[in-house]
């Protein structure tokens, strides 16, 4: 028998596991294809026993040949994005740090101006070949790969990875990992050869952001929510809710908590909307409350409330570090139960806006700041002046509470009237979701075996 080819992958984090090695993705290239995933050092022997096989070889990404050159570059690269969330997103960290630093962060916004110039990008682009990195070399030479797949985007060891390549002159395809990256992270110092896009304002965010050709990107959908139509693994309501110890024939709110990092204040929300509920003013409901998996949002405090169940999802592989945090099959099939019988969503600016669409599940989205008084820059306000967060919202479909009464009255109109919004939300799914049929894992792996022949 003839040696498969071999595809090197990188795994940054548990959202590339979920959006590529648990779906169809992952099996299908299998195939015809042995691979080679690089991962963090905590999750080599996680990777090993959950993917490893004889035509599955999982590596520790290599470190960095020049750390401070990378991180030099990280910098310039990041605020050069030409978006007014990376401008937000710069401002943020000033005001975090207490205005310290006015020189650096006066160079910082002279480099967001400089990166609406292209001719700037393609400088930057162009030095950036230069840094000489030969990290990966070592693996090129063990497993002589045909084929580079990049579905991160964000990362040095992506850039790194393609960079090396490029070098090798082996064919290459990238993919972001989220539908927010190119306007609030992804520089994207060394394009691919081909490019993968979810939807179509991702495909307008390549173009238009990082001057990549149009005949180069391929529209696939999103491969982690192919699931959502395989409606034969949704549970009966009763038996959800009895696996939560809920009630079936009470509504539930799902307040998806966005973590200290994102919403340093959403405990006041939380708190202030618990003891709304206690009063028996939005009826009789439940709180099912899932944290965001990535950050810590001090769910304990309310896990002793008669009507809210703590749902802190997935796994954590490195004790005491949420970042480290794993979705297994259980895990994506829970979460889609979760949405499937919830009656409202309570989040933060937030991509389960997206999947909520899917579901057709009413969505109140929170756009202040508890009880407290902070700055804009530093206020979940300025989210909703992100790009991507700015389309999410446009069609309607979502009611922003910008303070505590709008917040309670836009989850008692839903409670009382589902429908409300249905037209908005139905155009806020199309608008985002691209062709949601179940297949953008089997697109993905067409391309990646496309390309793998060439």
């Amino acid at each position: 028998m003839d040696k498969k080819p071999t595809i090197f992958m990188t795994v940054y984090d548990g959202l590339i596991t979920k959006n590529i090695l648990r779906t169809d993705v992952f099996p299908l290239v299998r195939e015809k294809a042995a691979m080679v995933l690089f991962c963090a050092p905590d999750k080599l022997e996680y990777y090993r026993s959950e993917f490893g096989a004889d035509d599955v070889v999982v590596e520790v990404t290599p470190q960095r040949t020049y750390p401070r050159l990378e991180a030099f570059f990280w910098t310039l690269s990041f605020h050069s994005i030409p978006t007014e969330s990376v401008r937000i997103l710069t401002a943020r960290r000033y005001f975090e740090i207490k205005k310290k630093g006015a020189l650096v962060y006066f160079m910082k916004r002279v480099l967001h101006v400089l990166g609406h110039v292209k001719l700037w990008r393609m400088f930057l682009r162009g030095l950036y070949r230069l840094v000489p990195d030969r990290s990966f070399d070592a693996f090129f030479q063990i497993h002589n790969p045909t084929l580079i797949f990049t579905p991160n985007m964000v990362s040095d060891e992506d850039m790194r990875l393609l960079k090396a390549a490029k070098r090798h002159n082996v064919r290459n395809v990238g993919m972001m990992k989220s539908w927010d990256n190119l306007n609030t992270k992804a520089y994207v110092s060394v394009q691919p050869d081909v490019f993968i896009a979810q939807n179509k304002i991702v495909k307008d965010d390549m173009i238009n952001l990082i001057d990549y050709p149009e005949n180069k990107i391929e529209l696939t959908g999103f491969p982690q929510w192919d699931i959502y139509t395989h409606h034969e693994v949704l549970l009966p309501r009763v038996e959800f809710a009895r696996r939560l110890n809920l009630d079936p024939n009470k509504k539930i709110i799902l307040y998806a908590a966005a973590g200290d990092t994102l919403a340093p204040k959403d405990t006041e929300v939380m708190r202030a909307l618990f003891d709304y509920i206690a009063t028996g003013k939005l009826g009789d409901v439940q709180v099912l409350l899932r944290p965001h998996p990535k950050y810590m949002a001090h769910e304990e405090q309310f896990a002793d409330l008669p009507f809210v169940c703590v749902d802190r999802p997935g796994k954590v592989i490195t004790k005491g570090k949420y970042g480290s945090w794993e979705f297994e099959e259980a895990d994506i099939v829970h979460l889609m139960n979760s949405f499937a019988h919830t009656d409202v969503i309570v989040n933060t600016a937030s991509s389960t806006c997206i999947e909520a669409t899917m579901f057709d599940l009413p969505n109140v989205s929170i756009a202040y700041d508890g009880d407290s008084t902070v700055p804009y820059e530093i206020s979940v306000k300025s989210f909703y002046d992100f790009e991507c967060i700015k389309a999410l919202m446009e069609p309607g479909g979502i009611i922003k509470a910008n303070n505590f009464s709008e917040l309670t009255e836009g989850i008692r109109v839903f409670l009382e009237d589902p429908s409300h919004l249905q037209a908005e939300r139905k155009k806020t799914f199309e608008k985002e979701c691209y062709r949601h049929d179940g297949k953008a894992g089997e697109r993905i792996a067409h391309i990646l075996l496309r390309e793998l022949s060439q």
